[in-house]
């Protein structure tokens, strides 16, 4: 990967590749940690038997991203694997590659460690390929990938299993280790305080150089010039909608929500002879749309304010087996949404198997709609997978524009229909789609990651006084209280006042959509029971 610079931003960014025993060397000493603000390890174990086939195989797995400071000493984890870190002054903190590096530590790290099959990986000889325990224990003919790192543990391993290895094992041992050893992790490190530079190398990390997704294979098996379907362009014609753009993966994903069973399969065989890909993709345009203008109708005007674009394949599938449903049901799917939205939407640990089952509660088998469950029945499964409890409070130490329950509290500023510094109502569909997150701006300099320095207030607007309409300040969420906080330059107690004001409107309408408590009744029309034909009792 390459990243553009300026000869100023040159000297304070450069790129290198570390080798797999350098970054655990790193890890393990605390050159390299992760910061407190990243999100929980959240791969499961074909993830991080994926990664492992990727290095064996040469592929790329990606840039990491890391941000030279100084850091005090402490204890480091990398997935249950513990060290007692140093105070170093060259550290490098992980912006992008938690999930990588974490992999690497806890996979391939000696010695003691909390228990998490995630990482036991094996590479199994006879089938050249990455496994896991088999019911907690090592499969046969399996080498664990831990002792393959250091050629002095490999030949011990080897020597200690020697009666269970066939000719050619060694072998292929020995390739595996070098495989691992020799493997280089592309990295871009940028120097001192400049986070400007950091998100914007950030961004670029995120928006070049990544591996082809689900969506792109799709559309070089299926579409061609000469064809309308595709991915790209379902998500081109439902920026129409004003909405921004969707994600394609989730286009394909919910094109085979919509035609049944599970929707990770395999895609390559997906059409039979005489099947119309294009016409799919209109279908899943219609559904999408539908799903899309139901989103709105909750008070989400923009994709970048969704908390989770999770819920759309699932109203992909929904709306596409039931198009018109009863305003009862309508009702029901809105608790599923932010219930989902606020909790989660299942229980199985990631959202790859919350997905595939919340689909199959929907439409259980490919090109079977008839074995679908109506729509009340499908409804209650996917309510039954959902928390019912209310929201207490957001929890927000860091505002950050993607973070899910940041996103909650921008619906409920968005409730508030804020209005430009001459009085005139925003359009934040329109907002977003002309400036992206920039469009949540700062109402105070040097605090964006304070929920109460953050609101609809655009890069071109000058920053607000305390002095504007009180019609104005209302509508973002500045109170009398804080609006004089800020005409005196009291802009702590401003941030305090303000963020405490969002936060309970924050809370007053999420759980207003939560409906905690409530029961799920079946729409009264499937209650009623038709009189008699009055003809046939005569």
């Amino acid at each position: 990967m390459t990243v553009a610079t300026s000869p100023l931003d040159r000297s304070m960014s450069s790129s290198t590749t570390y080798d797999i025993p350098r970054l655990l060397h790193l890890a393990s000493t605390g050159g390299l940690r992760v910061p407190k603000f990243q999100r929980s390890f959240v791969w499961d174990a074909s993830d991080v038997r994926s990664l492992f086939d990727s290095i064996y195989r040469g592929f790329p797995v990606g840039t990491l991203l890391l941000w030279r400071q100084e850091v005090k000493a402490e204890r480091v984890s990398f997935g249950g694997v513990a060290f007692q870190a140093p105070a170093n002054n060259d550290a490098l903190m992980v912006v992008d590659g938690q999930q990588r590096i974490t992999t690497l530590v806890a996979a391939l790290t000696s010695g003691t460690r909390e228990v998490d099959e995630r990482f036991e990986v094996y590479f199994d000889i006879a089938k050249r390929r990455f496994v896991g325990p088999n019911r907690g224990m090592p499969p046969p003919r399996s080498i664990p990938v831990r002792e393959t790192l250091e050629s002095r543990s490999l030949l011990a391993w080897l020597r200690e299993h020697g009666d269970e290895l066939e000719d050619g094992d060694l072998e292929l041992a020995d390739e595996l280790g070098g495989a691992l050893r020799d493997y280089r992790v592309p990295a871009y490190i940028v120097e001192g305080n400049d986070e400007r530079l950091l998100r914007e190398v950030f961004d670029r990390v995120n928006s070049a150089g990544k591996p082809i997704t689900r969506a792109q294979v799709f559309h070089a098996l299926f579409a061609n010039e000469s064809e309308p379907g595709s991915p790209a362009t379902v998500v081109q014609e439902l920026e129409r909608t004003g909405f921004g753009q969707v994600p394609e993966n989730r286009v394909v994903q919910s094109l085979l929500a919509m035609r049944g069973g599970d929707v990770q399969r395999d895609i390559h065989d997906e059409f039979a002879e005489g099947e119309d890909p294009a016409d799919w993709y209109e279908q899943t345009e219609r559904a999408l749309d539908q799903s899309i203008r139901f989103i709105q109708q909750e008070g989400v005007a923009h994709q970048l304010l969704m908390p989770s674009s999770f819920p759309l394949p699932v109203l992909a599938a929904f709306f596409h087996l039931h198009p018109e449903p009863e305003s009862a049901i309508t009702k029901l799917l809105s608790r599923w949404l932010w219930r989902g939205w606020l909790h989660g939407y299942g229980r199985e640990g990631g959202q790859t198997p919350s997905l595939r089952r919340a689909v199959r509660s929907i439409n259980p088998k490919k090109r079977f709609p008839d074995l679908a469950p109506d729509e009340f029945t499908a409804v209650s499964f996917l309510l039954d997978h959902v928390r019912d409890q209310e929201l207490w409070q957001l929890g927000l130490t860091t505002f950050r524009t993607d973070n899910a329950n940041a996103r909650l509290a921008l619906i409920a500023l968005a409730s508030l229909k804020p209005l430009d510094p001459e009085g005139k109502p925003l359009d934040i569909a329109h907002a977003l789609r002309e400036h992206g997150v920039e469009a949540i701006g700062d109402l105070v300099p040097k605090a964006r990651s304070n929920l109460g320095a953050r609101g609809f207030w655009l890069p071109d607007w000058p920053l607000p006084s305390g002095h504007e309409d009180r019609a104005v300040l209302i509508s973002h969420a500045i109170t009398d209280e804080a609006a004089a906080h800020l005409r005196s330059g009291e802009l702590d107690a401003f941030l305090l006042a303000r963020s405490r004001y969002v936060e309970q409107i924050t809370v007053h309408k999420i759980n207003s959509k939560l409906a905690t408590g409530m029961r799920s009744q079946p729409p009264l029309s499937t209650l009623l029971v038709p009189d008699p034909d009055p003809d046939s009792a005569r």
